[in-house]
């Protein structure tokens, strides 16, 4: 009996393997379901690839329902429910596991080592710590994802079966850790912006933009570098649009007087000459200037704002240039 049983199960996995999308387990069973509706919805499919037609009966019902849903809210462009959907491109299968991550984003466990007796690390053995608690779980091995387990997974279900004292994730989709910052920013915290790479000017979104750590959930896992607008109303925030105003980022007009400046503006963010520092920020700080518009906005009253500023960095023999070249500047950067 029991040798007939792992015949069975091998045969079905067989079979499904035909299915196998490598990144997801709930992908998978979406391309099995697709099959089935291609099949034209019968139970001899359902026989064949062992498949349960009563359950997928109901994920057609379930999608007619979400159809008429969407169609009810008006948001978008009537959509026609199909039973025969054409296979996802690349980019959609992306989307969906993004929608899995946004739908299960409480249901994310990251990867960790497992050890031996002697503290060191068993060749591919991992296990799975869960977001929101201390317990460590285990792809099940029927699993698309059991061979290659991935650093972040979504997992539909936690299950612990009634013979042993393992837990297993069942349903999983592997998940890019750059999801998280942007799927889960509730439970996201940043660091302050770091060093390295330095702050730069977004010129579309007309702010200075830097880089900080992310941590994710109750357990602070640490996430790659991820890009924000500078935290403003700071007194380093006005540092760096000045460095980036005065360095060309900002009015590019000012790059042809780079060779002539007396320091670099990078210096502006080191232990340098207070006095020269002050006299570069105040004038932004007293009129909260810390973008382009705010600085084409006090242009209209005083078109000569931040000239004597950039003449305190250049040298004297090119004032005379400055002065003259300051409207065509402003100009370039007003259209």
């Amino acid at each position: 009996e029991k040798v007939e049983r792992v015949a069975k199960m091998k045969e079905m996995r067989r079979l499904h393997s035909v299915y196998k999308n490598g990144n997801s387990d709930l992908l998978t069973w979406m391309n099995a379901v697709c099959a089935w509706e291609y099949s034209g919805g019968t139970t001899d499919f359902c026989t064949s690839q062992n498949m349960h037609w009563k359950t997928l009966q109901e994920i057609r019902a379930l999608r007619e329902q979400l159809t008429t849903i969407a169609n009810n809210t008006k948001l978008s462009e009537p959509v026609e429910f199909s039973r025969q959907l054409p296979p996802p491109s690349r980019v959609q299968k992306i989307l969906c596991r993004q929608i899995v991550t946004a739908g299960f984003i409480e249901n994310v466990a990251k990867r960790v080592q497992e050890y031996d007796d002697e503290g060191r690390p068993r060749k591919n053995r991992y296990k799975y710590l869960t977001l929101l608690s201390n317990e460590f779980a285990y792809i099940h091995k029927g699993s698309v994802l059991a061979n290659d387990p991935p650093e972040y997974v979504v997992y539909h279900q936690l299950i612990q079966p009634t013979t042993g004292t393992k837990m297993y994730l069942i349903g999983c989709t592997a998940i890019r850790s750059t999801w998280l910052v942007e799927l889960g920013l509730p439970l996201t915290e940043f660091s302050e912006p770091v060093a390295s790479p330095i702050p730069k000017y977004d010129k579309k979104l007309d702010k200075v933009r830097c880089w900080v750590t992310p941590t994710f959930g109750p357990h602070k896992w640490i996430l790659p570098l991820h890009e924000i607008d500078y935290p403003t109303s700071t007194l380093k925030h006005f540092k760096h649009f000045a460095r980036l105003l005065l360095d060309g980022s900002v009015l590019p007009g000012l790059k042809q007087f780079q060779k002539h400046f007396n320091n670099k503006p990078l210096m502006l963010m080191k232990t340098w000459n207070p006095t020269r520092v002050n006299q570069t920020l105040q004038p932004l700080l007293n009129h909260q200037v810390s973008s382009l518009a705010g600085l084409k906005k006090v242009w209209k009253k005083q078109p000569k704002f931040y000239l004597d500023v950039v003449c305190l960095w250049l040298d004297p023999v090119k004032h005379a240039a400055l002065a003259e070249a300051w409207p065509s500047i402003a100009r370039s950067v007003s259209k």
